[in-house]
């Protein structure tokens, strides 16, 4: 039904990217569900290689839902304002999320460039007054700006900030994908293209153990492979192996 007709039609819709501006945040959380409190030396992604593999994506895309540029805290990269005026110049991006945890108050002149930019909405995590430590401040300078603020309360923590070989059958690894809250939600991380964000992060710590991942090299790759690869991962994948190691 629908995902064989979409996998041979020419166009391509994706609901939603994940863009990872870096491996730094600015909160050590425990049982961080992107796995970055096992960085030991966190990074941020060089602007040059996001917006190459970001370009070369959306060539390969006709219509993107949802891009949701994350990190550890991506306000940490000082690009992220290139990164939002770069994807708005697309006109094929509905909406632009920016998943920041209320510890950094960006300057005006920053939010200035980016007060025009059409869908772009700032997710704030918010952990409470002692960790998301400047959300007060942060929220009052969004709003002055006119720019469409989501305040989300954390209250419940979901137990998939572990790495974990759960030595699960193929029917397994069939039933766990299926139920995955992340499946379609694809991830660009250091130029290459992946699955979901734990599968990124999950090669991006250590390529040579976790060597099995599946992903797109997009600085290798053609737009018209890119295109090809992505429909198999929205409407051929039945699971991916490193379903295997989450939680």
């Amino acid at each position: 039904g629908f995902k064989k007709n979409n996998l041979n039609k020419e166009s391509l819709f994706v609901n939603s990217l994940d863009l990872v501006l870096t491996e730094r945040c600015t909160l050590k959380c425990s049982n961080c569900s992107n796995l970055m409190q096992y960085y030991k030396s966190p990074i941020n992604s060089p602007e040059e290689i996001i917006i190459e593999s970001f370009n070369k994506f959306m060539e390969s895309v006709d219509s993107l839902n949802e891009l949701r540029l994350i990190g550890g805290e991506p306000l940490i990269n000082k690009s992220i304002y290139n990164i939002i005026n770069l994807a708005d110049a697309t006109k094929k991006i509905k909406n632009i999320v920016v998943y920041t945890n209320g510890t950094i108050v960006p300057r005006r002149e920053q939010l200035n460039s980016i007060s025009n930019v059409n869908g772009l909405v700032f997710k704030i995590s918010d952990y409470g007054s002692d960790l998301s430590r400047r959300i007060e401040p942060l929220t009052k300078l969004l709003d002055e700006y006119n720019i469409f603020t989501i305040r989300e309360p954390i209250n419940i923590w979901t137990d998939s900030g572990r790495i974990t070989n759960h030595k699960r059958t193929n029917k397994e690894l069939y039933d766990v994908f299926g139920q995955c809250c992340v499946k379609d939600c694809l991830t660009l991380l250091h130029g290459k293209l992946f699955i979901c964000p734990f599968s990124a992060n999950l090669y991006n710590l250590d390529k040579e153990k976790y060597s099995f991942v599946d992903y797109i090299d997009t600085s290798k790759a053609s737009t018209a492979k890119i295109k090809e690869e992505i429909k198999k991962y929205l409407y051929k994948f039945k699971f991916q192996r490193a379903c295997n190691n989450c939680n």
